[in-house]
């Protein structure tokens, strides 16, 4: 599901992607905020403001949508009038009579002012990104189900019923275990949540979150399911005879095993899962399904002696053990985000920012060390980035400092060089910003690390001079500066003279800028 602050993009009409966004609010320490959702604002250039009305009928001018303070929580209103109020609430449009929001409504609203300039952050290039990650994902899953029709007819599966039958409820298992897993690691699915919620007074989470709920205390039932019938699956569209006489033996196999989870739910868990209750319907068909197909072939015990079938077994281990490691990396992962965010929490303080910095070798950022500063002069924060233009690491650096410069943060430049023969262009950059000014050359450093590197000197005008007074002295003060600070890996920031702590990167700073810690 959407986070909120995604919604509430979309329902501005403001363009982002869905990845960078859910970024930002993941990885943001006040997320749950209204503080926290303001500055996520600010950050797409979007102009808010937190109110809190002293009369509860203001509401009605307020302009939609919104956010407000409604039932301890925060919700998105879409549209109002003295009758009726629809509000987002997490994910789900809620109508509710006037008269009823406002005795949970606190009062308290954020407002957000989108313009023509209001957008995600190099918008262009997530969306670039997203784009052909969708396209990879639509290719791959294209890719297996025209593989699975060719497979299907090719081997015509659909000449024996049962076992045709059979695959289709195989396919609904896959799903529904799919599901169960989604559960386990908390992972927001609305099929999941709507399947869950057929018992008024039960939940799956009841279930789900039991020891039983994994073989051995480590393998998820979800996960055996995506494997068992995933492995079936794969077996009865790919050898549809060796299907046919073995999948009806392992079904009915597999009959204690809803036996067992339906006395487990009913005595031990004292709740049912339904997500759990439709598998163990789909195992109970499938072993009648088998049943009926074994009575309709009938054969002697030699005739199931197939080597084939300890192929189909480690078939089941294999699939079993490699989502188990795949739904521990992704709980490690998302254990890590949490972290990182309650991490953010605390280096976020303005004591604990001073004392981090404070504690870190301090270096000469004033205009002795460079000239080359963009952005506002009277701006309280300078980045310095040691830079080297011919330096790939260092255009990746760039696009990252360009979002502390659209923040208002000041950014000084120091270039250095590989060789001598290729300091031409630290000088042509030093004569660009004294001749056409900082504004031509921040666009004019910004082209040249996003690809007119490539082109080299030929890429600057040739009416620049790089004899005058200032281009000379620039140039002999950025090599003293790197002499006298000992620096020699490009890129390294400095933030007011400071250099960077380990725990800080330049996100950190942007956060920094933006609250003015």
């Amino acid at each position: 599901m959407a986070t909120p602050f995604e919604r509430f993009l979309s329902d501005l009409k403001v363009v982002h992607t869905e990845k960078f966004t859910d970024t930002v609010y993941n990885e943001h320490p006040y997320k749950y905020t209204l503080y926290g959702l303001g500055q996520m604002l600010s950050r797409y250039k979007i102009e808010n403001e937190a109110l809190k009305l002293e009369k509860k009928d203001e509401f009605l001018q307020l302009q939609t949508p919104f956010i407000a303070q409604a039932a301890h929580d925060i919700v998105i209103v879409k549209s109002l009038s003295d009758k009726e109020v629809v509000y987002d609430w997490y994910g789900d449009d809620i109508k509710i009579d006037y008269s009823k929001f406002k005795d949970i409504f606190t009062g308290v609203v954020l407002l957000a002012y989108p313009d023509e300039k209001s957008s995600e952050p190099n918008y262009k290039e997530h969306h670039r990104k997203e784009i052909l990650e969708k396209s990879e994902w639509s290719v791959i899953g294209l890719s297996i189900f025209l593989s699975v029709c060719c497979l299907f007819f090719a081997n015509k599966v659909y000449d024996d019923i049962l076992l045709f039958l059979s695959s289709l409820l195989g396919l609904l298992g896959a799903f529904v275990s799919y599901l169960i897993i989604q559960k386990t690691l908390h992972v927001e699915s609305k099929a999941a949540d709507r399947l869950c919620s057929v018992f008024k007074k039960s939940t799956c989470n009841n279930v789900l979150e039991t020891p039983a709920a994994k073989l051995f205390g480590r393998y998820g039932w979800g996960q055996i399911g995506l494997a068992y019938f995933s492995v079936n699956l794969i077996a009865a569209f790919s050898f549809p005879p060796f299907a046919s006489k073995y999948l009806p033996i392992v079904s009915i196999c597999a009959l204690p095993y809803p036996i067992w989870s339906i006395w487990y739910q009913k005595v031990k868990a004292g709740s049912w899962c339904p997500l759990c209750l439709f598998i163990q319907l789909i195992i109970l068909v499938q072993a009648v399904l088998g049943f009926f197909s074994m009575t309709s072939s009938p054969a002697t015990i030699h005739d199931y002696i197939d080597s084939r079938i300890f192929i189909l077994l480690l078939g089941y281990l294999a699939f079993t053990l490699l989502l188990c490691k795949f739904s521990r990396l992704y709980a490690k992962a998302s254990e890590a985000n949490e972290w990182k965010a309650k991490l953010a929490l605390l280096k976020y303080r303005k004591d604990i920012i001073e004392k981090m910095f404070d504690s870190m070798p301090n270096h000469d950022n004033s205009e002795t060390a460079s000239r080359i500063i963009f952005g506002k002069k009277e701006s309280p924060y300078r980045v310095t980035v040691f830079s080297n233009p011919y330096c790939n690491p260092c255009a990746s650096m760039h696009k990252k400092i360009e979002e502390l410069y659209a923040a208002g943060c000041q950014i000084q430049y120091v270039f250095t060089y590989f060789s001598e023969d290729l300091s031409m262009v630290n000088k042509l950059m030093m004569a660009s910003y004294e001749q056409r000014g900082e504004e031509h050359t921040w666009k004019l450093l910004s082209a040249w690390y996003d690809g007119g590197k490539s082109q080299q000197e030929k890429f600057f005008s040739s009416e620049l001079d790089t004899e005058t007074l200032f281009v000379k002295e620039e140039f002999n003060n950025h090599g003293r500066w790197k002499n006298l600070t000992g620096f020699n890996a490009t890129p390294t920031l400095l933030f007011n003279g400071k250099e960077m702590p380990d725990s800080y990167n330049t996100q950190d700073l942007l956060f920094i800028v933006t609250n003015g810690l």
